[in-house]
């Protein structure tokens, strides 16, 4: 997805801060009434993973990447929404642009590099860098015309590039530096990401000369990489690609991951993480061509398989409820407010437990802020962590979602769901030995490209919870719920209104605290029924007294 934005910075630091949290009065509790009550039991013994690893750390990694805020302010006005997140990467976009190498081979720097990788060195969190978005400076022509000359001079801009980064920026480099190359070079339209194509000779999206491209591109910096890491073995450089959309699902014959895959492996190159662009529903033919989410995962994953490289990580490079941003448009405005309203955290939480269906283990949001430069309101309708306005970033609600998910205690585990009954409860559970946790929601959505809406299909569903086989028998719990609904945890609503919301309202909520609970002789607790309404989240957290 591409984003004209600013780049100008201005340096300057706030202290980390912590979502805010409010106990409620009971009187707020939503308890059953007409709705019949479905269970969700986790089996606190059982040890779950879809993705081969430890599935907390996998799901918590899906939002711990964004791309850069393209702010005056950089990283600290977010980062009181953003710290508790305990980012690990932040995605930098067309950072190359300007630079060079001087007759000596010698990587030659430019502004806008310096000063994002110096945010992320003050606040040591690794970049993940995009890469072949721009032709270095001193170069001239486009690919397609380069000679064998033209591209080994590529190759050595490739190669000083990716050594600075890594050992030389700041006299230290980063210890971790993941090189994804291209962005969505399948479909954008950008002229400036059109840089390797022939101006004369116009292509249209998903063209296979953009697929030939890709690749190319790839062999360079995939070679690049492998030689710097070679030459320092501590740090760890990754190598990542296509970064195209599921798009490519029905633009092409064939799913062109699928392919790029079985092209890195009949060349032998490097290749350290797969990476997708997903935006919208999540279910088959629901925006995104045939496939759903979990299933793009599964076909990338039977090709790496098929190739001999059954472990390289799935990473969701770009993501978002929506890649449709203008929230008052003529056309597609319901997808614009889908991005900042209540119902996109049920939409999160279920994109997160279908990534580990897909074994996708890492992704970044869109955008870290929505802020664009010296924009004193953040435009909502961007995917990203926080909504700005007055000096202020306020959490959206898929960011409560990802609150939610921090508070998880040890590894995930098993459960059992009301399928027959209520289709549309899904949920993660987690335990350690002294707490367990299971954040359900309440999902379905149709993303109508036709009508231009997003429904929510969903209706109120009450719910209990019962947790069996804990770690610690007899004895008795606190149980503390957090939630996110329409009237909860939830800034789109102060967004629609035109006013300014209170920080502490918005972030996430605990409603209620329940103490002296009993853990029976077999390590049994069982919670109250509780109303989700339509789309809502909840988190469940029971802690050993």
């Amino acid at each position: 997805m591409l984003l004209q934005t600013s780049t100008t910075l201005a340096r300057g630091r706030l202290p980390l801060g912590l979502f805010a949290t409010a106990v409620m009065a009971s009187a707020f509790l939503l308890t059953a009434q007409s709705v019949s009550a479905g269970a969700v039991v986790v089996n606190a013994s059982t040890a779950l993973s879809e993705t081969g690893g430890d599935d907390l750390v996998a799901m918590r990694r899906i939002f711990q990447d964004a791309s850069f805020p393209e702010t005056n302010g950089g990283l600290p006005p977010a980062w009181p929404v953003v710290g508790p997140l305990q980012p690990k990467m932040v995605r930098l976009i067309d950072v190359f642009g300007g630079c060079g190498v001087d007759t000596a081979g010698q990587f030659v720097t430019c502004p806008l590099l310096e000063g994002q990788l110096g945010w992320l060195a003050q606040y040591q969190i690794s970049p993940h860098i995009v890469v072949g978005t721009s032709l270095p400076a001193g170069m001239t022509g486009n690919p397609e015309t380069w000679d064998a000359t033209t591209w080994a001079q590529y190759q050595t801009f490739a190669i000083a590039a990716v050594r600075y980064v890594a050992t030389q920026f700041g006299n230290a480099g980063f210890p971790q530096v993941m090189f994804e190359v291209c962005n969505e070079l399948d479909i954008t339209t950008a002229p400036s990401h059109l840089w390797p194509f022939d101006p004369a000779n116009p292509l249209p999206i998903a063209d296979p000369r953009r697929f030939a491209m890709e690749q190319s591109l790839y062999r360079v910096w995939a070679n690049a990489v492998a030689a710097v890491a070679a030459a320092n073995p501590t740090r760890k450089l990754l190598i990542a690609g296509p970064a195209m959309g599921s798009n490519s699902t029905f633009m092409t014959s064939s799913f062109w991951h699928t392919q790029f895959v079985q092209w890195v492996a009949d060349n032998n190159l490097r290749l350290d993480a797969v990476t997708l662009h997903f935006y919208g529903g999540l279910e088959a033919n629901s925006g995104n061509g045939p496939y759903a989410l979990r299933d793009l995962g599964a076909a990338i994953r039977a090709k790496l398989k098929a190739v001999g490289r059954p472990d390289v990580p799935l990473y969701l490079s770009e993501w978002g409820p929506s890649a449709w941003t203008d929230p008052n448009s003529a056309w597609g405005a319901d997808f614009g407010r889908f991005n900042y309203r209540s119902p996109s955290a049920a939409w999160a939480a279920a994109f997160l437990r279908e990534s580990l269906a897909g074994t996708f283990t890492g992704g970044a949001l869109l955008l870290m802020r929505d802020q664009m430069g010296n924009d004193t309101i953040g435009s909502p309708g961007i995917p990203s962590y926080t909504w700005f306005r007055s000096g202020t970033d306020f959490p959206k609600p898929y960011a409560n979602t990802f609150a939610m998910t921090m508070l998880m205690p040890g590894q995930r585990r098993g459960l059992t769901l009301p399928t027959a009954t209520q289709p549309t409860i899904g949920a993660v559970a987690s335990a350690s030995a002294t707490s367990a946790a299971v954040l359900i929601y309440n999902y379905k959505h149709l993303f109508d490209w036709n009508s231009n809406t997003v429904q929510d299909l969903t209706t109120a569903q009450s719910v209990s919870t019962q947790f069996t086989a804990l770690p610690f028998r007899s004895g008795r719990v606190t149980a503390e719920r957090y939630l996110i609904d329409a009237a909860t945890s939830n800034v789109g609503t102060a967004i629609d209104a035109g006013t300014l919301p209170v920080l502490a309202k918005v972030s996430l909520q605990k409603v209620e605290t329940l103490t002296n609970l009993s853990v029976s002789s077999n390590g049994t607790v069982k919670l109250p029924a509780r109303t989700l309404a339509p789309s809502a989240v909840t988190l469940w957290i029971i802690t050993r007294q």
